[in-house]
């Protein structure tokens, strides 16, 4: 493949582990600009969009970070997700060429996106069994278990320190 537009990254990076590290890279050498759209995590506090839009920025420089304000919850119809991404990217007047993605919702992007004058095609990134075959939910329940998959950075954000205060051999 050959670099050609903007390319599109969407998701929720909760957390930010080495398999979007490699849907990033993919995007970022076939794309002469990349977009990621930072989805929010419902009900969560520990990890805010605009954390893991840091760590993407941090892991990514020059790749242009978007955290959408009212984007709809996860326990919304996939349609009426897509619909709303669709909405936002049309207010923001931003035009994609490929929409990168390692799952089904985003393969249903592309179509949505496209025009005839100007279609947009999907970029599908297999899951390579080197690097993360561990479901993503995994990885949320237990981040110490699989600390592997994080970068450094992210997995500080997940380290809990703790200071003991006292006399000596107290």
């Amino acid at each position: 493949h050959q670099q050609s537009g903007r390319g599109l990254v969407v998701g929720r990076f909760a957390p930010y582990h080495r398999g979007h590290q490699q849907l990033l890279d993919l995007a970022r050498a076939e794309s002469d600009e990349v977009v990621v759209i930072v989805l929010p995590v419902p009900g969560d506090v520990t990890m805010r969009s605009s954390l893991r839009a840091g760590w993407i920025t941090q892991m990514h420089p020059g790749i242009r970070v978007l955290v959408p304000e009212d984007a709809p919850p996860d326990d919304r119809p996939e349609a009426e997700r897509i619909d709303h991404l669709r909405a936002y990217i049309q207010r923001l007047g931003l035009h994609v060429d490929t929409v990168f993605g390692a799952d089904e919702e985003s393969s249903h992007l592309a179509p949505v996106l496209s025009t005839p004058e100007r279609p947009v095609t999907y970029r599908h990134l297999a899951r390579d069994a080197q690097l993360v075959t561990v479901p993503i939910e995994d990885i949320r329940a237990d981040v110490h278990r699989y600390r592997a998959l994080l970068p450094p950075s992210v997995y500080a954000h997940f380290v809990e320190m703790v200071v003991f205060l006292g006399a000596e051999s107290t």
